[in-house]
């Protein structure tokens, strides 16, 4: 595929007017088009048929109900997107969000794309200590969890983990994930 990648990133970034808290977000729309010369003697719609069937998509997958797989397409359209909110500031924090990229949405021309067909929803919480106490100089946790389905409901990925970092009175400091 020549030329094929059409990206129009639309995105938006908010804080209060405390800067304590954070909310935005971004919209990515993508068509591909097969150009009418192909690499190797293909097709335009053999092109479009390879993207269908890469590892990011699986259109081909007798299970996969949620998309049908064309091997004459000679277009694909996407669209990726995320929205975040969140208390940044203070010693109690949090960040919660979704993150989407539809099965259509390719921007390999313009780089590399690891997958598609996904929302990934997000929590994270965090507690810190800013105030030096008897041992520490700094100390915070975090909690964090996320779960992704395809476009199909399917769940794809679950996930958490706890982690921390501190800094002693003597600034030897140490961050665990």
């Amino acid at each position: 595929m020549t030329g094929g990648g059409a990206r129009t990133p639309r995105s938006a970034r908010a804080k209060s007017p405390s800067r304590s808290r954070d909310i935005g977000g971004h919209l990515d729309l993508s068509t591909t088009r097969a150009a009418r010369r192909c690499r190797r003697g293909n097709t335009a719609a053999d092109d479009i048929a390879i993207t269908q069937r890469s590892s990011a998509r699986y259109y081909q997958r007798p299970d996969n109900e949620h998309v049908t797989y064309d091997p004459n397409r000679t277009s694909l359209s996407g669209v990726a997107g995320r929205l975040s909110f969140g208390k940044i500031a203070g010693n109690t924090m949090f960040s919660t969000g979704i993150d989407t990229r539809s099965p259509g949405f390719e921007v390999n021309d313009m780089g590399f794309q690891r997958n598609a067909d996904r929302s990934i929803s997000w929590l994270w919480v965090g507690q810190r200590w800013l105030k030096p106490g008897k041992v520490f100089r700094r100390f915070q946790m975090n909690f964090n969890a996320w779960t992704a389905y395809s476009y199909g409901w399917e769940r794809t990925g679950t996930g958490g983990n706890v982690n921390g970092n501190f800094t002693f009175l003597n600034y030897w400091r140490e961050d665990s994930a």
